[in-house]
């Protein structure tokens, strides 16, 4: 039998104390503002990923199974649905075009599950806009912590981390918006726990984005399961047949506690943080090309790359190579897309599309019709990628040889946070706009801008869930 003292003593319980204990109050403006932009960045992918037909395909599902019956907003849809079913369907939307933030202490998408989970379980409680955001930075912040814990094993052995660690995190914002105590909170945390699955083997098909969906879903339902007094292991994340112990070869408690920001060193070298007072918020990367993340260092080098080279970069262009660590193979080297999600996982199509002046920031420029374009087809023909040791993850070189002989070399980390919060603010605004004004229209959109720029101070996020969704 686990006594209380035990059950107090544990990894698991201590993630509990420390997602409690968030609190606007004792934060500084920063990661506050760092926590709305993330609102905002995810609130725009979701919107324009509600339409996608995978994600028509998952709520066709859900209406058969009744559960159209209940009265959460679905953002950039008609449906109404129970909080657990509402965070499936957008954990699912928020993933479906690949455009969601990211950062590399889990590694993979930081906000998606977790804002799924706390904005439709705070949609279903009538919480304030600054309970879903103390809740969504303790979830952020649990999910980086677990996967700092079984970082880098639990990636490298075919995890998707994303919607695995992101479980845990969905469930921390869920438990701390219930208020549970540290107990309950942390047999939340165990709950999720048993349902905290996803493989990178999807990668490119419709699964990735349903994982993430599931995450929020399973965040949801493990918190509420908690409330009712259901209960989980005492420390289901460090147990000796936990969590850690089972979907990775070590595990690192000391340092997922005591290291907030860290940044993974996917070169296999010893991992450095690199600020102890820092929030892991403080590290988080929006995604500015609608692809994976893996291949925006290539195309970050093949913009620097044309934009050395006139508006003909494609006909002077003889050979490419694009050197990257051997870690993106089982992620972004899809060699020749044949579906239009699989582009976004492609560094050969990924570059192409960068070196002919595709709009990379468009969501509808990753598609087979613009890889069917002839210059496109034909740069594609031209690249070829290598896998080396030599470059660390997720560093990229690209060696571009022209017809004339000339070499041209560009080399990009795409892992570097900006520095200038305040110009962050202004392309995640931008982006946002961008996405959303499609959906629901330009004054929705600016008033859903306003909104979430004023989170902290709404009574209730009931009117911004009615502004990003879609009337019956």
């Amino acid at each position: 039998m686990v006594t209380t003292n035990q059950q107090e003593n544990t990894f698991t319980a201590e993630l509990a104390r420390r997602a409690l204990a968030v609190s606007l109050g004792s934060l500084s403006d920063d990661v506050i503002e760092l926590s709305r932009q993330c609102v905002l960045d995810w609130l725009g992918v979701t919107l324009v990923g509600a339409a996608e037909p995978l994600t028509a395909s998952l709520a066709a599902v859900l209406r058969l199974e009744g559960g159209t019956a209940g009265s959460v907003a679905v953002i950039g849809r008609s449906e109404k649905l129970g909080c657990i079913d509402a965070a499936l369907l957008n954990g699912t939307a928020s993933h479906a075009i690949d455009y969601d933030d990211v950062n590399f202490s889990i590694p993979g998408h930081a906000s998606a599950p977790v804002l799924a989970a706390a904005l439709a379980l705070g949609d279903a409680t009538g919480a304030s806009g600054r309970q879903v955001l103390e809740a969504f930075i303790a979830g952020y912040e649990t999910s980086c912590r677990v996967g700092t814990l079984v970082a880098p094993e639990h990636y490298e052995m075919g995890f998707h981390a994303t919607a695995t660690v992101g479980t845990f995190g969905a469930a921390s914002a869920c438990a701390k918006l219930l208020g549970l105590d540290v107990t309950r909170f942390a047999h939340a945390i165990g709950i999720a726990a048993t349902r905290a699955a996803g493989l990178k083997s999807s990668f490119g098909t419709s699964c990735k984005p349903l994982q993430c969906g599931n995450a929020a879903s399973a965040g949801v339902f493990a918190a509420l399961l908690a409330r009712q007094g259901f209960d989980a292991p005492a420390d289901a994340l460090g147990h000796r047949l936990g969590f850690a112990a089972t979907h990775a070869r070590t595990s690192k408690a000391d340092i997922a506690l005591n290291t907030p920001g860290l940044v993974r060193d996917f070169s296999q070298q010893p991992s450095v943080g690199r600020d102890a007072g820092a929030h892991h918020l403080h590290f988080n990367l929006f995604k500015f090309h609608a692809a994976c993340y893996e291949t925006h260092s290539a195309i970050e080098c093949a913009l620097k790359i044309r934009d050395s080279l006139d508006h003909h970069a494609a006909d002077e262009i003889e050979a490419v190579r694009i050197l990257v660590n051997p870690h993106c193979n089982d992620i972004c080297n899809i060699q020749t897309p044949q579906t239009s999600l699989e582009t976004k996982f492609s560094l050969r199509m990924a570059a192409a599309f960068a070196l002919a002046n595709v709009p990379t920031a468009s969501p509808a420029s990753f598609s087979i019709e613009m890889a069917s374009r002839p210059d496109v087809v034909a740069l594609h023909s031209r690249i070829a990628v290598e896998l080396t040791d030599k470059v660390t993850m997720p560093e990229n070189v690209m060696l571009v040889t022209l017809k004339n002989g000339n070499v041209l070399r560009a080399v990009h980390d795409s892992s570097m946070p900006e520095t200038d919060i305040t110009k962050q603010g202004g392309r995640v605004s931008a982006k946002f706009l961008d996405l959303a004004t499609g959906v629901i229209g330009r004054e929705a959109s600016e008033r859903a801008c306003q909104a979430i720029n004023n989170l902290d101070s709404l009574p209730s996020i009931d009117a911004l869930m009615r502004l990003v969704s879609l009337k019956a």
